[in-house]
C-alpha cells in the first residue's frame, strides 16, 4: 500500500499508476484505445524526481486578471501536468492499494475524503488519477478548490492529514491485514534542529532535510528507529 497527501499524493500516484500507452495518435488525453501493464509502474522514483526538477515551473500558472479575491495560481498548469503523465487512468487500475487524502468542502462542511484503490475496485467511488491529484493538491490561497461533479468540492488533503500514515494503517486493518505483518515506512520533510534551544537560523542551518522513519508495529506496540 502507498499513501500520500498533496505533493506526496503525486509521488504515491506515480509509483502505483501502471505503464500505459495510447493508440489514438490524435491526442493521448482523449484516446479511444488504451493498453496498460498489470505489472510495471509507469514511473520510477528517479523519474518522479526528474519531473519535479524539470517541470515544476509549469505547475504554477498565473492569470493576468488575478485579484485578491482569487487564488494565486490557476488550475491550468497542474491539470496539464497531471493529464500528460496520468492520462485517463482510473484508481481501480493502480498496481497496489492506494490512499490519497483530500478535504471535501461541499456545503462548507469540511470532511476528510480518502481516494482509494479499494473503493475504486469495489465500484463504490472510482476516480481518475487526475481527479484525485487535482483534489489533494488544491491548496487554499494557492489554487482554487477542485470540483468533481456529483462527488464534491475538494481542498488539499494536508489540511486534515498532513501525514497519511495512520489513515493507511487503518485501511490495512479494514482490509484484514494482520497487525503483526504491517510495517510503515514514512517519508516527510521538516527542519532539523540539533539543539531544540537553538533556532536553525542561529546555526546557519535553514535547509529542509528529508527525514525517514521506519515504524515496526507488533501487537499494538510501535518501535521508532531513525534511518
Amino acid at each position: 500500500m502507498i499513501a500520500g497527501t498533496s505533493a506526496g499524493g503525486f509521488i504515491a500516484a506515480g509509483l502505483s499508476v501502471p505503464s500505459w500507452k495510447s493508440y489514438n495518435t490524435r491526442n493521448h488525453l482523449f484516446y479511444d484505445d488504451l493498453k496498460y501493464s498489470v505489472l510495471n509502474p509507469k514511473f520510477s522514483a528517479l523519474d518522479l524526481l526528474n519531473i519535479y526538477q524539470s517541470e515544476i515551473k509549469n505547475f504554477f500558472t498565473t492569470d493576468s486578471s488575478w485579484s485578491f479575491s482569487k487564488s494565486k495560481y490557476t488550475d491550468k498548469g497542474r491539470r496539464s501536468l497531471f493529464y500528460r503523465h496520468f492520462g485517463r487512468m482510473y484508481l481501480n487500475q493502480a498496481l497496489t492499494e492506494l490512499v490519497i487524502p483530500a478535504v471535501n468542502n461541499e456545503s462548507n462542511l469540511a470532511q476528510t475524503h480518502l481516494f482509494t484503490r479499494h473503493n475504486a475496485i469495489k465500484n463504490i467511488k472510482n476516480y481518475t488519477f487526475v481527479d484525485a491529484l487535482m483534489a489533494t493538491t488544491a491548496a487554499p490561497t494557492f489554487f482554487p478548490s477542485y470540483k468533481i461533479e456529483g462527488r464534491g468540492i475538494f481542498l488539499d488533503g494536508a489540511l486534515h492529514l498532513n501525514n497519511p500514515s495512520m489513515a493507511a494503517y487503518e485501511k490495512a486493518n479494514q482490509y484484514n491485514v494482520e497487525k503483526e505483518k504491517i510495517s510503515v515506512f514514512s517519508l516527510g520533510t521538516r527542519s532539523y534542529i540539533s539543539d531544540s534551544l537553538v533556532l536553525p537560523q542561529q546555526e546557519g542551518n535553514t535547509d529542509r532535510l528529508i527525514v525517514c522513519w521506519k515504524i515496526a508495529i507488533n501487537d499494538g506496540k510501535s518501535g521508532l528507529k531513525n534511518q
